[in-house]
C-alpha cells in the first residue's frame, strides 16, 4: 500500500534523490521544489540517513504551503544513539522544535515552539527505531497537538496549553534536521514527510505500514514530449514570419525543460526557450526566434524535459 499523497507538500527519503550535498524533495505535489542542503557530511547508510553526532545536519526548506496554515502533519523516522540530555532533532534558528529528552532513565520526545505543546511520556530507548507522527491544529477557540508512535496515537502524553493562532512553523522559511546548536543528534533521521492538513488515524497507520520504503511509484523512464501545435514550420528575418510558437506536453512531471535548436542533447545546440517545473499533461508554450537558428536551411528543433530522477528526454536523431 502506498503512502498518503493528499496534502503531501514535502517528502525526503534517503532511498531516493540524494546526490552530493543535495537531498531532493520527492513529493509528487511539489516536484522540483524544496530540496534540502547538507552541512557536515550526513551519509546514506543501509538503514537511512545517518548523522554522526558531531556536525551533521540538513537545512530543510519549509514549503510555502505550510508557513501560515493552522493544520499540519509531520512524520519522520528516528533511531538515535546514546542520549543523556535534551538534543533537538528539528529546530528553527536557536528555538527547540522536536527533541529527545533523557531524564536519567527514560528517553522521551517533546514538542515545543514558543511554548511547550506536548510530551510523549513513553519509554523509547536508545538504538530503537521509532516512527513519529505529530499532528498539530489550531482552531478559533483552542488548539491541539497529538503524537503517534509507530502508527498508533499515544495515550501516555502530557499536553500543555496551545494558544489560538499559534502557527506550527512560526512563518519560518526553513528548519534544521539535526541541530542548530553545538549538540548534535547521532543516529538515523529519515522519512520526513510534511502535510498541509491533519491526517486521520487510518492514514497515519497507512503511512506507518510502508515503514522505511518510499511508498511512491518511482519514475524509471525519461520524460517524453508530445507537440500539440506549431504556428510556423518555416521562419526567416522577415517581419511577421520571424518566429514560431510551439506548444507541447510531457508524459510525467518535470522539474525543468528546454527547447534546443540543433545539437544532440539538452545541453548542446542553441537553447531557444526554457522553463521550470511543470506537471504531466500541462501544455507548455515556447517560442523559437529566427535569430536562434543554427544555420541557413533546415534546423532541427528538439524538446527536452528533466524529471525528479535527473533523467532528461532522450535525443531522437
Amino acid at each position: 500500500m502506498p503512502i498518503v499523497t493528499d496534502g503531501l507538500v514535502g517528502y525526503w527519503n534517503s532511498k531516493h534523490g540524494v546526490s552530493g550535498d543535495v537531498w531532493e524533495n520527492i513529493s509528487p505535489n511539489t516536484v522540483g521544489l524544496y530540496n534540502a542542503t547538507a552541512i557536515g557530511s550526513p551519509i546514506v547508510s543501509q538503514n537511512g540517513m545517518y548523522f554522526d553526532g558531531i556536525d551533521d545536519k540538513f537545512i530543510i526548506p519549509i514549503p510555502s504551503e505550510l508557513r501560515q496554515v493552522s493544520s499540519v502533519t509531520m512524520e519522520f523516522r528516528i533511531k538515535l544513539e546514546n542520549y543523556e540530555s535534551p538534543i533537538d532533532i528539528f529546530s528553527y534558528s536557536d528555538v527547540y522544535f522536536i527533541y529527545p529528552y533523557y531524564d536519567g532513565a527514560n528517553l522521551f520526545i517533546e514538542l515545543e515552539t514558543d511554548q511547550r505543546l506536548i510530551r510523549y511520556d513513553g519509554f523509547i530507548g536508545n538504538n530503537t527505531e521509532v516512527y513519529v507522527t505529530v499532528v498539530y491544529e489550531t482552531g478559533s477557540r483552542i488548539g491541539r497537538a497529538m503524537i503517534y508512535i509507530n502508527g498508533v496515537q499515544a495515550t501516555n502524553t502530557t499536553s500543555y496549553g496551545i494558544g489560538t493562532g499559534l502557527n506550527f512553523f512560526r512563518g519560518n522559511s526553513s528548519m534544521i534536521m539535526g541541530s542548530w546548536t553545538t549538540d548534535h543528534p547521532k543516529g538515523i533521521i529519515d522519512n520526513l514527510r510534511l502535510y498541509n492538513r491533519v491526517l486521520t488515524p487510518q492514514e497515519v497507520l497507512q503511512n506507518y505500514s510502508v515503514r522505511a520504503d518510499i511508498g511512491l511509484p518511482m519514475i524509471t523512464e525519461p520524460p517524453k514530449a508530445t507537440i500539440t501545435s506549431v504556428s510556423r514550420d518555416k521562419i526567416s528575418d522577415e517581419t511577421g514570419v520571424d518566429k514560431s510558437t510551439i506548444k507541447f506536453t510531457f508524459d510525467q512531471d518535470i522539474i525543468q525543460w528546454t527547447v534546443n535548436v540543433m545539437g544532440s542533447s539538452h545541453d548542446t545546440g542553441i537553447i531557444a526557450d526554457y522553463g521550470g517545473a511543470v506537471s504531466a499533461g500541462v501544455e507548455i508554450t515556447a517560442e523559437v526566434d529566427w535569430t536562434e537558428l543554427y544555420q541557413e536551411g533546415q534546423n532541427r528543433v528538439n524538446i527536452y524535459g528533466q524529471n525528479s530522477n535527473g533523467q532528461w528526454t532522450l535525443y531522437e536523431g
